[in-house]
């Protein structure tokens, strides 16, 4: 479905996506989730272990000149930019070129929300989630549910990697999440969900330091989201 130019993105309309609660089991996907469109690409990541060197490269170069005609032909900040500096995408035929593409920073996109949507999504599918916000300005970062989905297949891909199975052992989040005022008053910045710890960034300080650190040791994760 193509979005005639005239709509726009009102960022504040927008719907944060499902809050962080825990994975789905290996087994079990969320219904946030597509899950065909995860165990697709969770079956892929898993077979493209043993890829050789020039596969991989290969690989690469075809993705990444993908995206970039999809930037140029569809998100107004790139078309805009690869315009400025004379960037072809359509000519793109080595990973080093990507070099030429300026970096971008949080506050670029912060200013450029809008023109970082692509002119062809259904904007009624997007929601947000937002950054870890470790600096202590998160930045919501715009998905559809497909993309949602290939990001929730890295998790489970990395997940079994690692050798863990979600939701099975016990698991620390230090993230973004916010912490009811009635334990901040306590100095207690985490509370438990079901096996896993939630612990929240905002609060680490010289001063409540020793007071995390007490309660990981404590809890005994196996690992540390």
């Amino acid at each position: 479905m193509v979005i005639p130019k005239k709509a726009s993105l009102d960022i504040t309309s927008l719907k944060p996506a499902a809050k962080p609660g825990l994975h789905s089991s290996t087994n079990s996907i969320s219904k946030e989730y597509s899950q065909s469109t995860v165990k697709k690409r969770t079956n892929f990541l898993i077979s493209s272990i043993n890829w050789d060197y020039k596969k991989i490269k290969n690989y690469q170069l075809k993705e990444t000149k993908k995206l970039l005609i999809n930037a140029y032909e569809n998100v107004p900040f790139y078309r805009k930019n690869f315009k400025k500096i004379n960037f072809d995408p359509f000519s793109f035929s080595n990973l080093k070129e990507i070099k030429k593409i300026p970096i971008i920073n949080k506050e670029i996109i912060l200013k450029n929300h809008s023109d970082f949507v692509a002119k062809n999504a259904n904007l009624k599918s997007l929601n947000y989630m937002t950054t870890g916000g470790s600096t202590g300005n998160p930045l919501k970062i715009i998905m559809n549910p497909e993309i949602r989905s290939l990001a929730h297949a890295n998790t489970h891909f990395y997940m079994k990697i690692a050798g863990f199975e979600l939701n099975k052992e016990k698991s620390i989040r230090l993230h973004g999440n916010q912490i009811d005022e009635r334990l901040i008053n306590k100095n207690q910045f985490w509370y438990l969900e079901n096996n896993r710890l939630i612990m929240s960034v905002y609060h680490i300080s010289e001063k409540t330091c020793l007071s995390y650190m007490e309660a990981i040791d404590n809890f005994k994760p196996k690992y540390i989201h």
